[in-house]
Formats: C-alpha cells, structure tokens, sequence
C-alpha cells in the first residue's frame, strides 16, 4: 500500500474519532482472490441453473443472470461508496447506524446483522 494513502486513511479515521489498530497488509489480488471464492460462484449456478432450464429454457438463464448481475452490481458500488466514506472495520453494521439515525440505528443495525447470518448460512443447508 502506497505510504501516503496510508496517511490519508489513517487522518479520515481520525476525523472520524477512530485510531486505526488493524494492520493493512493485503493487497488488490488477494482482496480480489477472497471476495472472488467467497461468493461461491459455482453452487449458486448449480443450485439455480437447474430450477430456470427447466422452467424457462436457457434464455430465462442467460438473461437472468445477466440482469441479476447488473442489480448486484449497482448494489457494490453503493456499499462500496459508503465504505469508502466511513472506512471503519466494522462497516455494515456503521453505516446502518449512521444512516438511520439514532432512533431507529439500533434495529437496522439489528436487521443487517441478521441478515448476513442468514444469507452465509443459507447456502449450507
């Protein structure tokens, strides 16, 4: 990582009331590598191929995934947005709160924690 965005990271967390404690020591290809093997590409066109084959022909597949996959990503760029505006280790669950506000921050926070639970363990039942 380049020392001098290390810098302005580390002023943002500042700003933020934050000391960075976590050493950064990935870089683009691992980042990449993780977030690549973690969306368990080949289960998801295993387990959903089969249902739109047989209900809807190949067309159904083809252009579902691609309409899927522009929706998904419209809503990394979104996440990625925030994040890069609240760069915190915890940033889900930060941004929630932040962008609820401090009536209902608790329960979105709540809600996306579930969330994440029950998407990671729904594809290993």
């Amino acid at each position: 990582m380049d020392s001098l965005a290390a810098q302005d990271d580390e002023g943002v967390l500042r700003s933020l009331g934050y000391k960075q404690v976590l050493h950064r020591s990935w870089g683009a290809f691992t980042t990449t590598t993780i977030t690549i093997s973690s969306m368990s590409v080949l289960t998801s066109i295993s387990a959903s191929f089969g249902t739109g084959l047989t209900y809807g022909g190949p067309a159904v597949c083809i252009w579902g995934w691609l309409g899927v996959s522009f929706c998904l990503l419209c809503i990394a760029l979104g996440m990625a947005e925030l994040a890069s505006a609240y760069p915190t280790s915890g940033g889900m669950y930060y941004w929630q709160f932040r962008l609820a506000g401090r009536r209902t921050g608790p329960f979105a926070c709540w809600l996306t924690g579930g969330s994440g639970v029950v998407g990671t363990s729904r594809p290993a039942s």
